[in-house]
């Protein structure tokens, strides 16, 4: 929709000295509950006023308004008679479009639902893990089966500092303690686990330590992003998900 305003927009430009001057398309047409007809098509006047009020563009009056929405019309109806809205292509540009929207409504949803469970305590508690080195043992695995009984190929110490460690890494070393593995994680062509050998409160303050400001903000989007992900992993885990043969077993 972004790319056809663009062209509106310029078609717009070319033609508004050509049409300012006359009436609108179908004026003679017009009935009591129709604002506006152009060619077999109505356009009800409630109609016209709710896609002016819901309009992502600014327009500097209702006449740059109805102009905009004249050339877009001749434009869909020139494209319908061309057919373009039955190719199969266009047909995928759609749902796809339609696809993307609803998942976007619905993580806009979730995501303001979820703002409201953090208050300053949560944010506080949560900043702990911003000032701690974290001392791990990642440990890696080529099946499950190996994972369970801890046989692991590879195993990799890590020093780090929280914000340092990779996302998938800090979401499993904030639920353990000092001592305690992880699950067996699935990776791309292996399974991890990691465990958590210390968790040592840093005493000296870091040279490039951020402001506190900083560090609250960091702490509540780093929150938000672990819930999240716990409500993503919630709805696989209780969906009924079966994978083809091809992609059921990790790659080698």
């Amino acid at each position: 929709m972004k790319y056809l305003h663009y062209i509106l927009t310029l078609t717009l430009a070319s033609c508004l000295i050509g049409i300012w001057g006359i009436p609108f398309i179908g004026s003679e047409r017009q009935t009591d509950s129709t604002a506006l007809v152009i060619n077999q098509h109505s356009i009800p006047a409630a109609e016209i006023e709710a896609r002016r009020e819901n309009s992502s563009y600014h327009f500097e009056g209702r006449r740059e308004f109805l102009e905009d929405l004249i050339i877009k019309e001749l434009l869909i109806q020139e494209a319908q008679r061309q057919k373009i809205d039955q190719d199969e292509s266009f047909r995928l540009t759609i749902k796809n479009y339609y696809e993307q929207s609803l998942i976007k409504t619905l993580l806009d949803r979730q995501y303001r639902a979820l703002v409201k469970q953090f208050d300053e305590k949560s944010i506080v508690e949560f900043k702990d893990n911003f000032v701690c080195q974290y001392r791990l043992n990642i440990q890696r695995y080529p099946d499950q089966n190996s994972a369970t009984n801890q046989q692991a190929t590879s195993e990799q110490l890590v020093t780090s500092n929280y914000f340092d460690l990779p996302e998938d890494i800090r979401d499993i070393v904030v639920q353990l303690a000092p001592g305690e593995i992880s699950e067996p994680i699935a990776a791309e062509s292996h399974y991890i686990r990691v465990l958590l050998v210390t968790k040592n409160t840093i005493t000296e303050t870091p040279t490039n330590q951020p402001a506190e400001e900083s560090i609250n903000l960091n702490c509540e989007e780093e929150l938000l992003r672990q819930a999240m992900n716990k409500w993503l992993n919630g709805l696989r885990n209780s969906a009924r998900i079966s994978l083809p043969k091809t992609y059921a077993t990790p790659e080698n």
